[in-house]
């Protein structure tokens, strides 16, 4: 049976946020509008700081959120993470973390490895009841 804590443990199953990526988005495209201000930077300087720029989009665009779901245990401060591949991993929260009216930050350290995950959770990335939980739950901490 179910103890009362881990009954009302929260649980956020995320979804991709449209925030985070036109955050993603315009970041880099500022990165390539200011190539084109007038300085002295020679051509083919400009073409690799434009490549860089788009290799860094390309790798954020598709690693921007590694987990598809959060959830809070009660044994030794443990959480669960339900990855993009399916697998779960148990992990501490680890160190500081932001709670706000649209965004929460978590960061997470894997429990047997040295892995990090930082959890970037906007006001869209899940129900808003859920992430409301979540938001109580955190602060209570």
């Amino acid at each position: 049976m179910l103890s009362s804590k881990s009954a009302t443990a929260p649980v956020l199953n995320l979804k991709p946020s449209r925030y985070f990526a036109i955050y993603i988005a315009l970041g880099h495209a500022l990165g390539l509008l200011v190539l084109f201000y007038p300085t002295n930077i020679p051509i083919t300087v400009r073409i690799l700081i434009a490549m860089a720029i788009l290799i860094s989009f390309i790798y954020h665009w598709q690693t921007r959120e590694p987990v598809k779901a959060v959830r809070a245990l009660w044994d030794d401060n443990l959480w669960l993470l339900q990855l993009k591949d399916g697998s779960e991993v148990k992990a501490q929260l680890h160190g500081e973390y932001t709670v706000t009216s649209w965004l929460i930050v978590l960061c997470f350290r894997i429990a047997d490895e040295r892995k990090k995950y930082t959890v970037v959770i906007f006001s869209d990335s899940g129900e808003a009841d859920e992430i409301r939980k979540m938001r109580v739950f955190l602060r209570q901490l």
